[in-house]
């Protein structure tokens, strides 16, 4: 299975047999800055067109006026409003693009999505699923998409349980 987490940043994780794997130097896999339009815009990083330039929320919050919560920005999205659309419709794509390209690398049994910039997903469904069809060789009905609503409580939990495995084990 492979996590893929989007609001306040981009994350990712590979999860073979129940266990997460871990990279040659320990490092969580990263994909904010994977190619997404080679004309889109730079990122904090100077990258042009990654993803963390579409999917994060602060930099989606920045793009629109008036805008103080992405929870506002969602809400415009859905009364309508050309640039808030624009901007969803941009980073749906980006994120249908990361997804794609986690299904041709991994091949996962399951990809999970979720983060507090979920409702992304339910606005830009469309623009999701073709980043996923312009970026996925195979059919993409193949793709067991998991689409699972954000609850932080929950995740502080497996963080703590986790925090504590490791310093039990040593795995630290």
């Amino acid at each position: 299975m492979v996590p893929i987490t989007d609001g306040a940043g981009v994350g990712t994780g590979l999860i073979i047999d129940g266990k997460l794997v871990r990279g040659a130097h320990g490092l969580p896999r990263r994909f904010a800055h994977l190619l997404v339009d080679p004309r889109g815009p730079r990122c904090g990083y100077g990258h042009r067109g990654c993803a963390s330039r579409y999917l994060m929320s602060h930099v989606i919050l920045r793009q629109l006026q008036n805008c103080t919560t992405y929870n506002d920005a969602v809400e415009r999205t859905r009364a309508g409003d050309p640039d808030a659309n624009r901007i969803f419709a941009e980073a749906g794509y980006a994120l249908g693009v990361l997804i794609g390209h986690t299904a041709n690398f991994l091949d996962p049994d399951k990809i999970l999505l979720t983060g507090d910039g979920l409702p992304l997903y339910e606005i830009a469904t469309e623009h999701v699923h073709n980043g996923i069809k312009n970026t996925y060789e195979d059919d993409p009905t193949l793709i067991d998409l998991d689409v699972q609503p954000f609850d932080f409580d929950e995740w502080a939990r497996a963080a703590a349980a986790l925090a504590i495995k490791d310093t039990i084990t040593g795995n630290i």
